[in-house]
């Protein structure tokens, strides 16, 4: 099933607030987003955004604005204990680094396309 930008916008926007309030709500939010159907739809979307619009996106300013925003909402999660448990184990540490070095790479790339 693929999942339209309005439809996206309709279910989040219909998500209730959590008893937890603002941060439970958030978390439930980016849990229906992350469901297989909704998240790989969204994936290729981006991508295919990505490969579009690489001459905006590229552009230092805001790639450096895409990489503060992700490490943001990445180290940010880190404040879940769960989280906070799976990531700093030993053997998932170095997927940390991997992920911030391909996100590099792959910027260095298309800005020299």
């Amino acid at each position: 099933m693929i999942c339209s930008p309005a439809m996206i916008a309709a279910k989040l926007s219909a998500v209730p607030l959590a008893a937890g309030g603002f941060w439970a709500s958030f978390a439930n939010a980016v849990d229906w987003l992350t469901q297989p159907q909704i998240f790989i739809s969204l994936a290729a979307l981006v991508f295919l955004l990505m490969l579009l619009l690489y001459r905006r996106w590229t552009k230092p300013v805001l790639a450096g604005f895409l990489f503060a925003a992700f490490c943001v909402f990445y180290f940010g999660s880190i404040l879940d204990k769960n989280f906070r448990a799976t990531v700093t184990k030993p053997d998932n540490v170095p997927i940390t680094m991997m992920v911030l070095g391909v996100m590099f790479f792959v910027w260095l790339a298309f800005r020299r396309a």
